[in-house]
């Protein structure tokens, strides 16, 4: 009987450069979300991608540039969960964007993790003006949500900014610590947003 040939090897898909990085950014975003950072390796990275490793290196040139890229993406991502509805009243919208970032935050626990001060990668001044970036545009959009306009005085962008600081060491505690209560967090959380928006509209 005749042998029949072995099937050909798929052939690679031909992408775009664009797409082709954006493809090794999804890649690495799901690689990242799911492992400490110093656990991570570039040649990881490029099985997860199904690229080579020199093409990775291409793109981000190294671990450290895959993971800015990475948070660049991500920043942009948790500033949209928090969602501009002025509809809704003020409780339930506060609770709901609460619920929603601690569940984004949960999605990319380790990418969370590694940008704490605490973490590995935490002190990065690269990394530093992402975050920055990223608080500005949360405030923005709980300005919007509680005073309709980002034009306030400097005293109300400096405490909402406080407080996404304290919510980023609740945020830690919590995807440390399993006993914690989530519940119990995301209350107190969005207790004290309201607090804090309340003690402003008294100025």
């Amino acid at each position: 009987m005749p042998i029949s040939a072995p099937p050909l090897p798929a052939r690679r898909r031909r992408l775009d450069p664009a797409d082709r990085r954006d493809e090794i950014l999804e890649a690495a975003t799901r690689v990242f979300a799911a492992q400490p950072y110093v656990d991570v390796s570039m040649a990881e990275i490029a099985r997860e991608a199904g690229a080579s490793r020199a093409l990775v290196s291409h793109y981000f040139e190294d671990k450290a540039g895959v993971f800015a890229a990475v948070f660049a993406r991500f920043a942009r991502l948790a500033a949209q969960t928090v969602r501009v509805d002025r509809q809704l009243p003020p409780a339930e919208m506060v609770a709901a964007n609460t619920e929603a970032f601690l569940a984004f935050a949960d999605e990319h626990r380790e990418t969370v993790l590694a940008l704490l001060p605490t973490g590995p990668v935490g002190s990065d001044r690269r990394l530093q003006q992402i975050a920055d970036a990223m608080r500005d545009a949360l405030v923005d959009r709980m300005l919007v949500n509680h005073f309709g306009t980002t034009d306030v005085p400097a005293g109300h962008r400096l405490a909402l900014r406080a407080y996404t600081g304290l919510f980023a060491i609740a945020l830690g505690d919590l995807l440390r610590n399993p006993e914690l209560s989530r519940e119990d967090a995301a209350a107190f959380l969005a207790r004290t947003l309201l607090d804090i928006v309340a003690e402003l509209r008294t100025k």
